[in-house]
């Protein structure tokens, strides 16, 4: 009996289990009278559950993935099996998965934002690998960049804005009981009620940063973002209530300085203007301005010491528009945030002036010029696409001849993930941002400047509401690209993510037996601790090593339980990714399950970025398929049957892998990045090599 096994690994977007496995049997099994050779009539299907690794084990319990295999098979006359074909569906999509509602595409516009300081350690490390001080400088200021957005910067707005939310609920209540009278400056009532509200903020900002890494669960970032919590709620009770600790003299030539900074007043006749609350949170403000400056610094320096550098990069630099690209997305998200809250009723934000909020937000401006640039840059490329449909390059066959010789010039002209005017617009945010806030930071007495400022400070809250309602119409008109598009971003960022931030120099691929990575308050709190909490943290690669895990399990247990006389692996997008990897790391551990005469594993990958979007960017971790020789032809001492790269020439992610040679490459005609599975020319060459 020939009984083959297919593992299908899915790319991003997919829900549930099963989906890809039944569209690949559909085009395998459809009897359109043309494929008897490959048609074999349906038997039966399963689904069920595997138990993950130990691993991933919680509070003694058992973690769980779901699978579904469907099952083909033709009969003798004597009623004997002659032949059997297996599909297996290996579903990963939950352990990166968010949902289509609202709060799941916020909940993923976070993740994408968070994520990004993966994307730029990696990268950093990419580019810049050697042991020259500018390497390493370029390193820590990359990190030291993303570390400064996810630390001050957004601790600063989570403490203002829980803050605010938390202060007003303190007067609605000091209201029921003292009526008017806790309202009124000077009084009683009213003092003991500022007093309150700055204690209660600022100890909850603490107590919730306290209580994160006392638990000492969730990856570096997480912490690094609880201990800066605590730390701004400290801020809060010195900037609010110095005299309570002691501090006042010290906290004055501080708060002297962040008040000119900010307001250009002097101390006092601006705690005269902006009494209570008002006051410090101009002053936080003002410290997240600098927190703002720091970033700039680092990236000017990162950009310096990369000029200066005598070698070239060893891979494109993405570190400054990944930073720009992060900045931009939590500045659009904070700005949202903060003019949601102006259109609170005023006993819910607390009266707060929309003033206070444009200042912080004039840099709305540099936001704009970057949004339009980048919504002119993809008309242009898609209309460059356009030029798909037409001419010589229309056809397929043209994309690999001279032995592939202009496929990479094809990939680049017509990705729209990486292009370059793109990576421009983002680079330039930051830089836009300094000039703006630099522009109105100058005397108002010069005519033109101070015209500029107030056009600004007018019309930002009303910018913020028209970007809104575009995004949301975007957002809606094209909900499905959208919701992909971020997918593939979130899925990407994942599989990069590195739960301890800075990788050690473990032997293990995914990092896992580095030390642990403390906080810095961790080290403060926790350093002579014999039991540290934060080492139950994740550590190395999690998500990525979760995801290889799950398949090794699958597809152990089906050599195990069918013992096939031949193993294929069917993969797109990410799941190319997920499937070239662990080929990679266990292949050679699958093979001694199989007879001797299965001739090694058979590889379909469909739109894989494995080339033109890891391998470009991340080159040390995915080394070029030559440079891996478990990835080579059995006959060449690897561990393939044969590889087959299937992509069509106008994906924006996936492209060409090789040259040709290996693995085989098989360009298709336009028709975007999604549903390879039902494309006919894709059907009848998945026919061909799965037999």
């Amino acid at each position: 009996m020939a009984k083959q096994v297919i593992v299908v690994v899915h790319g991003v977007g997919v829900k549930q289990a099963g989906v890809s496995s039944d569209l690949l049997a559909a085009a395998l099994q459809d009897d359109d009278g043309k494929n008897e050779k490959t048609r074999l009539p349906p038997h039966s299907s399963d689904d069920f559950v595997l138990l993950e690794s130990e691993t991933y084990d919680s509070s003694g319990k058992a973690s769980t993935f779901p699978a579904r295999v469907r099952r083909y098979r033709s009969y003798k006359q004597d009623a004997t099996v002659e032949q059997e074909r297996v599909i297996a569906d290996f579903f990963w999509g939950d352990v990166t998965a968010f949902g289509s509602g609202v709060v799941d595409v916020v909940l993923a516009y976070f993740k994408v934002a968070m994520g990004l300081s993966h994307a730029i350690r990696e990268n950093a490390k990419d580019a810049y690998p050697d042991e020259n001080w500018q390497d390493r400088w370029i390193g820590r200021f990359a990190r030291g960049a993303a570390l400064t957005i996810h630390g001050p910067i957004i601790a600063l707005n989570i403490v203002m804005l829980l803050g605010l939310l938390l202060a007003a609920a303190l007067q609605v209540a000091a209201f029921a009981v003292f009526g008017e009278e806790a309202f009124a400056l000077d009084k009683p009532a009213a003092v003991i009620l500022l007093r309150v509200q700055i204690i209660a903020v600022g100890l909850a900002a603490i107590g919730a940063g306290w209580f994160v890494l006392r638990q000492g669960r969730g990856a570096f970032l997480y912490r690094h973002l609880f201990s800066w919590i605590a730390l701004c709620g400290v801020a809060f009770l010195l900037l609010g209530s110095p005299e309570l600790l002691g501090f006042s003299k010290a906290v004055a030539p501080i708060e002297t300085l962040l008040v000119k900074l900010e307001s250009g007043m002097r101390l006092e006749d601006f705690k005269r203007i902006y009494p209570g609350l008002l006051g410090i949170g101009w002053r936080m403000l003002a410290l997240m301005s600098l927190s703002w400056l720091l970033v700039f610094v680092q990236v000017l320096l990162v950009w310096v010491l990369g000029f200066i550098r005598r070698k070239k990069p060893q891979a494109p630099n993405l570190i400054v528009p990944a930073l720009g690209l992060m900045s931009l997305l939590w500045f659009l998200l904070i700005a949202a945030l903060w003019a949601a809250v102006l259109k609170l009723p005023t006993s819910y934000n607390l009266g707060l002036r929309t003033e206070a909020v444009a200042a912080a937000l004039v840099a709305i401006g540099a936001a704009v010029i970057v949004l339009v640039w980048l919504a002119v840059v993809a008309a242009l490329v898609f209309r460059r696409k356009l030029e798909l449909t037409r001419g010589q390059f229309a056809e397929p066959a043209f994309y690999m001849e001279n032995s592939g010789a202009s496929a990479d010039e094809y990939a680049n002209r017509y990705r729209l993930l990486i292009a370059s005017k793109m990576l421009t617009a983002l680079s330039i945010f930051l830089p836009l941002v300094f000039a703006t806030f630099a522009l109105v930071s100058f005397s108002p007495e010069v005519a033109w400047v101070g015209k500029i400022k107030a056009l600004l400070e007018n019309w930002t809250i009303t910018i913020i509401f028209a970007i809104l309602a575009a995004g949301s119409a975007f957002v809606y008109s094209f909900r499905a690209e959208f919701a992909a598009g971020l997918g593939i971003l979130a899925d990407v960022l994942a599989y990069l993510n590195n739960g301890s931030w800075m990788s050690g120099n473990a032997d293990d691929p995914y990092k896992s037996n580095e030390p642990p990575r403390q906080t810095w308050l961790e080290g403060l709190l926790f350093e002579n601790k014999s039991s540290l909490p934060f080492k139950a943290s994740p550590r190395g690669y999690w998500l990525r090593r979760r995801i290889h895990d799950r398949l090794g399990v699958l597809i152990r247990d089906l050599i195990r339980d069918e013992k096939p006389d031949r193993l294929d692996i069917v993969s797109h997008s990410q799941g190319t990714m997920i499937a070239i990897d662990l080929i990679d790391l266990r292949g050679e551990q699958w093979l001694k399950g199989l007879p001797a005469g299965s001739g090694g594993i058979g590889l379909v990958t469909m739109g894989s970025p494995y080339t033109h979007l890891y391998g470009n960017y991340f080159p040390s971790s995915f080394r070029r398929v030559g440079n891996r020789p478990n990835l080579a032809n059995k006959k060449d001492g690897g561990l393939l049957r044969d590889w087959l790269n299937i992509f069509r020439i106008d994906d924006f992610v996936g492209t060409h892998i090789g040259k040709g040679a290996w693995p085989r490459e098989f360009p298709v005609s336009p028709n975007g990045h999604t549903n390879y599975w039902v494309d006919r020319r894709v059907v009848a060459k998945l026919r061909e090599f799965l037999g």
